[in-house]
């Protein structure tokens, strides 16, 4: 579908509370409306028109008035069907452990519930009938109670068979969510995606042991509250993995800590990594084989002017030298020229998403470091972002912005609500697309954050990232196309992203609408926290990182 930013944006921002029970009355009741009156009343016309054309004389003023009305029902479905879509995709987006919403998935079309269609009707035998969406409602709205009472565990403990049952059957709804999704016969797909794994991430976070399990993870770094929201294991789970990928040794080898090396060919050295705690002679040997190995950073460039969030994301497209073996990073140094003469100086820090889809490479922009940042755990790339600030000279009380795509997305909110870089940089503002940031954004830094429905990757924290602080911005583009060298699907690419964000900043400028006005709002206000003007000139730095390993 052709993207129109008036009609296929949905902004949410600042501190917001949705009746997902209210929006399932509404869906269900328009639903049951447009079945038993848009229907029938095209069928009568239908029928009149057939006899009509029976009738032996000129019947063309009757006739035509029959085709108008049709034509008005036609319409009138059809506004109907976008209400029902719109009804729909709120209260799957918002669907939370409090609204006790999760009766509504027993009621056949609901936004929560089966659809009255032959895919919505298939997939309700598919997953248990009547019985098995009752079963799970019921224990879903036990999980509710006990969430919202601060006791995720109890439905649990007093109903494991149900527990079982459920999980199970959250776990098929996610798959089917995401064939779906893949073949795109289900406009729906990535919203349910997200709330169904939000599910299965509550079912996982109500076993005690998991939770002793994740609790025991602290030690590794993992930093979130199990006891928060449903997605909440999703650290634990990102951390176990990042255990299970370290004890098989995949990849290069155990890491010894990484490098970054800047344009002029200055070098700096983060050490760490499970590789200098086993072999601390080695790392001398293999840091300076990777120095010598590394390729040579891009030249700085420069532009002038305020960079809006998708020049952003652009300038991230335009970084080309990261893979399976290198990393990359760009530092923009904003200096703003007052009408005084006097300068002040901001920074960007720009964050390449996924260049590997192993685990464990040379370069660190790697599966290991996603599930690290879900984790909430330390990395090479979160290391290697902070030694490139240390060379770039950001001194204390100049404003920083972190921004990246997907990965980047990640490490930039990780990096935004991390106590450390927060004591070290005055962190102003964050902007990320198509990341799952849900369960590491900061809580007292503004974040715009830019989410397609056809993309499923921030659909993978299970919920909606939400805040005082947040102004979330989630497109509609199902059918995105993009550079066929692109090794990600087109709805995640960040060229497309850049084109949605630029159409959306401009429909903001020109419109009334409170939604695109918030965005209008969120970008000001990461404009004016940089200092950011028609006369800012800014350098931006480039660096190439690389992972210190045993191969």
């Amino acid at each position: 579908m052709a993207f129109d930013p008036h009609r296929h944006v949905t902004v949410a921002s600042g501190a917001f509370s949705v009746d997902v029970n209210e929006l399932n009355a509404a869906h269900a009741a328009l639903t049951y409306e447009k079945l038993l009156a848009i229907g029938p009343s095209k069928a009568a016309l239908t029928c009149a028109q057939w006899e009509v054309d029976l009738v032996p004389f000129d019947t063309s003023s009757v006739t035509s008035a029959i085709n108008t009305a049709l034509s008005s029902l036609d319409d009138l479905g059809a506004a109907v069907d976008d209400l029902l879509w719109k009804l729909r995709d709120a209260a799957l987006t918002y669907d939370d452990a409090n609204s006790f919403a999760s009766l509504w998935e027993a009621v056949p079309g609901s936004a929560s519930g089966p659809q009255l269609t032959l895919l919505g009707m298939a997939r309700f035998y598919a997953t248990g009938g009547l019985a098995g969406t009752v079963s799970s409602a019921l224990f879903h709205s036990q999980q509710d109670v006990a969430n919202y009472l601060g006791v995720p565990w109890l439905a649990t403990v007093l109903n494991p068979s149900a527990a079982s049952f459920v999980g199970v059957r959250d776990l098929m709804n996610g798959g089917i969510d995401g064939r779906l999704f893949y073949v795109h016969k289900d406009d729906m797909s990535g919203a349910q995606f997200q709330r169904d794994l939000g599910r299965f991430a509550l079912d996982v976070n109500s076993v005690p042991v998991f939770r002793n399990v994740a609790r025991g993870l602290s030690f590794f770094g993992v930093s979130q509250d199990l006891n928060s929201t449903s997605t909440a294991p999703a650290s634990g789970l990102a951390a176990l993995t990042v255990l299970g990928l370290t004890a098989c040794g995949l990849g290069s080898g155990p890491s010894y800590g990484v490098a970054i090396k800047a344009a002029d060919g200055h070098t700096r050295v983060h050490a760490g990594g499970i590789g200098l705690w086993l072999s601390p002679d080695r790392f001398q040997e293999r840091k300076a084989t990777t120095l010598a190995s590394m390729p040579d950073a891009a030249p700085d460039t420069h532009y002038e002017g305020a960079p809006t969030s998708a020049d952003l994301i652009e300038h991230i497209v335009d970084m080309h030298g990261g893979d399976a073996n290198n990393g990359e990073i760009a530092i923009e140094e904003h200096v703003t020229t007052g009408e005084d003469g006097t300068q002040t100086r901001s920074w960007t820090v720009d964050i390449r998403g996924t260049q590997s889809f192993g685990a464990g490479k040379k370069g660190p922009q790697d599966m290991l470091t996603n599930f690290q940042g879900v984790g909430g755990m330390a990395s090479d790339q979160l290391y290697a972002i902070q030694e490139a600030m240390d060379d770039a000279g950001i001194a204390p009380g100049e404003a920083v912005e972190f921004a990246g795509h997907s990965q980047g997305g990640i490490m930039a909110a990780q990096l935004a609500a991390n106590p450390d870089v927060r004591s070290r940089y005055n962190v102003v503002s964050v902007v990320t697309a198509g990341s799952p940031t849900a369960t590491i954004a900061p809580a007292d830094v503004p974040v715009l954050s830019y989410e397609n429905s056809g993309d499923i990757v921030p659909g993978l924290d299970g919920y909606a990232t939400q805040g005082d602080n947040v102004t979330t911005v989630m497109f509609r583009d199902y059918e995105a196309t993009c550079d066929v060298s692109d090794p990600v699907p087109c709805s995640h690419s960040a060229s497309v992203y850049v084109d949605e964000i630029r159409s959306s900043l401009s429909a903001a400028a020109a419109s009334s609408d409170p939604g695109l006005g918030a965005l209008a709002v969120a970008e000001a206000r990461r404009t004016h926290a940089l200092g950011l003007t028609e006369r800012t000139q800014t350098t931006i730095h480039h660096y190439q990182t690389r992972r210190i390993t045993d191969k």
